[in-house]
């Protein structure tokens, strides 16, 4: 038999992640203007270190020197532009999703419908996807705070579930696997 189990340091460290996972699922769902805020700040710091990155390489090349230098300090001026006005920022990146929805939508409905070779559940399961797609990116388009709450809730979500499976294997520990040989 070969010991899997954690050390007690170690679940006691997952149960605390999994009820601070489960908790900031919670704080999300309050608050779901600060989730697409932060994400906007981020979104735009990386904006920002790409842009920068982009700057620094494109001054000891030869060729193409000056079009990447200034497509760098647009980058830039974008991740700043963003960060001053975040509330205007958050309004394109929600519109950005929408867009991506609705279109995804509209790519899974001409999918259902034009691939015949497939089976008519699959087909059905696309044109079904394709349809909830367009309505929620046309909610979301119609009302943006709509889209904020939309991505705060997958959020909140994905924070609970994954709190909860630390906390399940925190307090329950790795289950040996027995070897019968």
């Amino acid at each position: 038999m070969i010991n899997n189990e954690l050390p007690k340091w170690a679940r006691i460290g997952q149960i605390i992640l999994g009820v601070l996972s489960i908790i900031l699922s919670g704080v999300v769902l309050m608050f779901p203007t600060i989730v697409t805020l932060s994400l906007v700040i981020i979104l735009s710091a990386v904006l920002i270190i790409v842009g920068i990155e982009k700057v620094t390489i494109s001054y000891v090349r030869g060729r193409r020197k000056l079009i990447d230098m200034g497509l760098g300090i647009a980058v830039i001026a974008i991740g700043i532009a963003a960060i001053a006005f975040p509330l205007a920022a958050t309004l394109v990146f929600i519109a950005l999703i929408a867009f991506g929805l609705l279109f995804d939508g509209i790519s899974r409905i001409i999918e259902g419908v034009i691939e015949k070779t497939r089976h008519r559940w699959n087909r059905a399961i696309n044109i079904g996807t394709g349809i909830v797609s367009i309505f929620l990116s046309t909610i979301i388009i119609a009302m943006p705070f709509m889209g904020e709450i939309f991505i705060s809730l997958l959020i909140a979500f994905a924070l609970l579930i994954t709190g909860l499976v630390i906390l399940t294997s925190g307090l329950y520990g790795n289950r040996i696997m027995r070897n019968t040989i």
